[in-house]
């Protein structure tokens, strides 16, 4: 794995009609190949990376496509000197099906990257349960480094996505 991202959160959701909106305190540290870092062949890592924040996301549903946007603003992070404030913009692709085709776009700007776009996009097949949902995708990403924590890197690849939730909120 080139990195390992552990998140968690305490979301507050609320729905009415075709409007949804969550507000969550989340927890998120990042791990960047630490074996490699204790062993000194990376002296660059940071140790012991987090963050905590607070986030905004409102969300449409128009047929199957679900438009959002947000707002991230930075609790409390290791180095305590990044800008707070990021938005977010985009577009998840849902399939009406059981199994079926999915896919979205997200947009990222913060003021801890000084503003620099970052685009994520996916797509692939959705597997969807009573209760459950599992997305296999391709993922495609251009920006900022997209967890803070070697900040001032740019990052641009593609990978396999994997994504496991309950059904109709990925």
């Amino acid at each position: 794995f080139r990195r390992v991202l552990f998140r968690s959160g305490l979301p507050l959701d609320l729905k009415w009609g075709p409007l949804a909106a969550r507000l969550q305190w989340a927890h998120l540290s990042a791990h960047y190949g630490d074996a490699l870092r204790q062993l000194k062949l990376r002296p660059d890592n940071i140790d012991s990376w987090s963050r905590e924040y607070w986030q905004l996301q409102v969300q449409g549903t128009w047929r199957f496509l679900r438009p959002y946007g947000g707002l991230r603003l930075i609790a409390h992070e290791v180095r305590d000197d990044d800008p707070p404030l990021a938005v977010q913009l985009g577009v998840d692709m849902v399939s009406p099906w059981k199994i079926g085709p999915c896919g979205g776009a997200n947009l990222w700007l913060a003021a801890e990257d000084a503003w620099e776009p970052a685009v994520d996009v996916v797509g692939g097949a959705c597997f969807t349960g009573k209760a459950h949902r599992l997305r296999v995708s391709v993922a495609f990403r251009d920006g900022p480094e997209d967890t803070g924590k070697l900040q001032g890197n740019h990052e641009r690849y593609v990978g396999l996505d994997f994504a496991f939730d309950t059904a109709g909120k990925m």
